[in-house]
């Protein structure tokens, strides 16, 4: 005889079908992981962000000339002098890009649950900080993809036609001239991308089943959030 299953348990799965059930059933993914810790996923998520950074580096060299180029010119527009100084640390700062992507991909989720247990909290969520963060973690993996079509981007488009950082991304930044565009509505117009609506609609997904909220309040919640995260490059570029 076997021992009967408890009702509701819910079912063992693999991390393989937890990247899978990501973009097939979230819904099942977080219900199915609530109560557990993320940390491998975040591991794995941050091995291969960097995997795909240094893989692609090449193809991405002419956007952060276009990108470097595009700040300089403004900074030389305010203080001649300092576009000066600055312009010698350019070797420097492309030394540390890969650092900062992989820093973002393992202290970005982290925060970014924070954020979703408070703004959760404000909204009527239940969920503890342990399953926010769970949840932001599973929510960064589309972003990987962003990685992938934007290396698939600049193999089709001519380096010559990069004009800044958001070229290579399906945002409407992309579309945006950084040259006549206020520095605010362009780093805006970046944060409309595919793949970042798709972290937010599972953010939305994740507070309404660990936090038991109601699928709009959940979805006004990861509206927030998204405003959060527009707020810092907004911040940045207000004060170029």
């Amino acid at each position: 005889m076997t021992a009967p299953q408890t009702p509701g348990a819910p079912a063992k799965a693999s991390l393989l079908e937890d990247f899978v059930d990501v973009f097939a059933s979230p819904r099942e993914l977080f219900t199915r992981r609530m109560g557990q810790t993320a940390w491998l996923v975040l591991f794995i998520v941050v091995v291969a962000g960097g995997l795909l950074y240094f893989a692609t580096k090449g193809l991405m060299q002419p956007v952060f000339d276009a990108e470097w180029a595009r700040v300089m010119a403004r900074i030389a527009a305010k203080n001649p002098q300092a576009a000066a100084a600055a312009e010698g640390m350019r070797a420097t700062s492309e030394k540390f890009i890969g650092v900062g992507i992989i820093l973002g991909l393992l202290i970005g989720p982290i925060l970014t649950g924070l954020v979703i247990w408070a703004v959760g909290k404000m909204f009527g969520s239940v969920a503890n900080v342990s399953d926010s963060v769970m949840v932001a973690i599973y929510a960064c993996i589309p972003r990987l993809l962003g990685f992938v079509a934007g290396a698939v981007i600049m193999l089709v488009i001519d380096p010559a036609s990069v004009t800044s950082k958001f070229t290579p991304t399906l945002s409407l930044g992309r579309f945006v001239d950084p040259a006549t565009t206020s520095p605010a509505l362009f780093e805006l117009a970046g944060r409309v991308d595919v793949f970042v609506i798709w972290q937010t609609i599972l953010i939305a997904i994740g507070l309404s089943v660990v936090g038991k909220m109601q699928r709009s309040q959940a979805y006004i919640a990861a509206a927030v959030i998204w405003l959060i995260g527009a707020a810092f490059p907004l911040i940045g570029a207000l004060r170029q």
